[in-house]
């Protein structure tokens, strides 16, 4: 059984599922060559949106880039890297990824913690 041990803050991200439909035309998706970080395969997308000038009160065009590469296997986000002018660049990258079984000490019940059967739930 496989799974993943992360330390540190995790953040779930939803993986892209399809390429093909994008709800903003401004905003155009490109796949990427997939990619391996830290022995772990994944998808890469290039997402490009184009904010023209005048939409948002800008006088000229922006572009914002979001390149992200998320694991298949592990339904995981791995990397993220967006550049927004507006608000400059982003990295994301999940890091300590162990796939090895974490130690069974970590699911053992303290010797001193006692089960109190005394109490029933509440009835309506």
């Amino acid at each position: 059984m496989l799974r993943i041990l992360a330390i540190g803050l995790l953040l779930a991200f939803p993986l892209p599922t399809d390429l093909g439909r994008v709800a903003n035309p401004d905003v155009k998706q490109q796949a990427l060559q997939d990619e391996s970080i830290a022995g772990i395969t994944c998808e890469r997308i290039l997402q490009t949106e184009t904010i023209p000038a005048g939409s948002i009160g800008n006088e000229r065009t922006i572009v914002v880039t979001s390149q992200t590469c998320a694991s298949p296997e592990l339904h995981l986000l791995l990397m993220r890297k967006r550049n927004d002018p507006r608000y400059g660049t982003t990295d994301y990258q999940l890091t300590g990824i162990q796939r090895s079984e974490p130690d069974a000490s970590l699911f053992k019940v303290p010797s001193e913690f006692k089960a109190n059967n005394k109490g029933s739930s509440p009835s309506h």
